[in-house]
């Protein structure tokens, strides 16, 4: 979906929409959704305009139909879905054209082989891929740029027992003020992402199970060296490294379809589609490796 401020979706701004949703979803504490009426009320729209809204998110996949609760019939309920977030957090910037994308694109690449190169750093990039609305080649206009990334634990200097001191000992480094032990223990991957999104309002990263759990194709812009950099426990950068990211995520996104049975029911992705979407994101994935062996 275009997200601009001058995009209108079932005949209302898109800033009102998202921070209509955003609102209700805020307010779902129970996990029940929230009927037509409540949002109809809140946009102070009709019922039908609100219907109406309602089935053209769902359609475009940031909203989905939800059980009624048992005790309360009050027509068809809605939420926020997985993919939903990006849209209730979109930022309404302005939109960009592929040279700055191209721009972006070969600065972030830049950026992964400077952090690769910096031992200093807890964390290195194994591989960088493209999706959404940036892969489309006819496009000229663009919101964001979708990356999708593999991090892996750099081996530690000997000077340290574990990854652990060492992961520990670079956030008492860094000089920021650690308000939970929570902060201490992700500072070091947080500091790796920001390195990499260098402040970009337009680079929306995402691990490899957003991008596998979404089904969505991509392709593949950076792969580490074979070997060049090794991991904490044991191996080195490179593919195989990649293709056990990729089972990974795999697995992760099948245990998640296992628990949407109420969605396919009440109208979401059906647990066959969701699989297919899942297929149909691994070969994009293995795409990569089966061209370098041929």
């Amino acid at each position: 979906m275009n997200l601009d401020r001058t995009t209108v979706i079932a005949g209302l701004p898109i800033k009102a929409v998202r921070d209509a949703i955003r609102e209700m979803d805020r307010n779902d504490n129970l996990g029940w959704g929230w009927a037509l009426d409540d949002l109809a009320v809140r946009m102070k729209i009709s019922m039908t305009n609100a219907e109406w809204l309602c089935e053209t998110l769902r359609e475009q996949g940031v909203l989905v139909r939800k059980p009624q609760p048992e005790d309360l019939e009050r027509g068809v309920y809605y939420a926020v879905s997985e993919t939903g977030t990006r849209f209730t957090n979109a930022r309404m910037l302005k939109r960009i054209d592929r040279a700055r994308v191209d721009q972006l694109l070969a600065g972030l690449l830049e950026r992964v082989r400077e952090i690769n190169a910096d031992n200093d750093l807890c964390y290195f990039i194994n591989e960088i891929r493209l999706f959404g609305s940036a892969m489309n080649g006819k496009a000229n206009s663009f919101g964001d740029i979708d990356i999708g990334y593999v991090m892996a634990r750099r081996k530690r200097p000997p000077a340290y027992r574990d990854w652990t001191d060492w992961n520990l000992a670079r956030a008492n480094a860094s000089g920021r003020d650690h308000t939970s032990i929570l902060s201490r223990f992700t500072y070091v991957d947080t500091e790796v992402l920001r390195k990499l999104k260098n402040g970009s309002p337009y680079i929306s990263l995402h691990d490899l199970d957003d991008v596998i759990s979404i089904g969505a194709d991509s392709i593949r812009l950076f792969i580490a060296p074979e070997g060049a950099l090794e991991v904490d426990d044991g191996g080195t950068s490179g593919e195989a490294l990649s293709q056990a990211a990729m089972q990974a995520a795999i697995e992760g996104a099948e245990r998640k379809a296992k628990g949407k049975t109420w969605d396919a029911v009440f109208g979401g992705a059906s647990d066959e589609s969701q699989k297919e979407r899942m297929i149909g994101a691994v070969r994009s994935l293995a795409f990569d490796l089966l061209r370098r062996q041929l």
